[in-house]
This record gives structure tokens, C-alpha cells and sequence, in this order.
């Protein structure tokens, strides 16, 4: 069992670094040049992989509700860094 609790408190840690880590890289390719297409695409399928990971282990119930916060405030913000981003590239088409 702990070896389980373990393997989830890593599952949960690794979906936090995903998450903060498109957050961060998407923030400073913004800053330099604008997202072009692709990487707007390759955003969306990693935004809805992390959507069905963090689904999936807050519906075990195991997870501290500190982190089922936490993932949700840094999902909001990747979904809106997208949102905003995909209508400004849209704009300028």
C-alpha cells in the first residue's frame, strides 16, 4: 500500500512539473516570437492529456486537496494562456 501511495504522490508531482512546465515555456515562446500553429497544436493535446491525468487521480480520492487546487489553478492558466494566444494568432491570419 505505501508503495502505492508513493507511486501516486509521484504521478500527482509529475503532472504539477507538466502542467507548470507548458505554462512557462508557452509564456517565454510568447514573449519572444508569438506561438506558431504547431506548437498551439501540440499545447492542446498536452492541455487535454493533463486534463484526463488529473481527472484520473482526483477520482481516487487520494489527493491532498492542496494539490487538487494547485492542478486546478495551473490548468486554468494554461487553458487561458492557450485561449489567449489561439485568438491573437487566429487575428492575425
Amino acid at each position: 500500500m505505501i508503495a502505492h501511495v508513493k507511486g501516486f504522490s509521484e504521478e500527482v508531482e509529475n503532472l504539477k512539473r507538466r502542467i507548470y512546465g507548458h505554462t512557462n515555456a508557452f509564456s517565454k515562446r510568447n514573449r519572444r516570437m508569438g506561438a506558431p500553429q504547431d506548437y498551439l497544436d501540440h499545447l492542446a493535446v498536452s492541455i487535454g492529456a493533463a486534463i484526463s491525468d488529473f481527472r484520473r487521480l482526483r477520482a481516487t480520492g487520494l489527493m491532498a486537496p492542496d494539490d487538487v487546487k494547485e492542478l486546478e489553478n495551473g490548468l486554468n492558466e494554461l487553458r487561458e494562456a492557450y485561449t489567449k494566444n489561439e485568438s491573437y494568432s487566429g487575428a492575425e491570419r
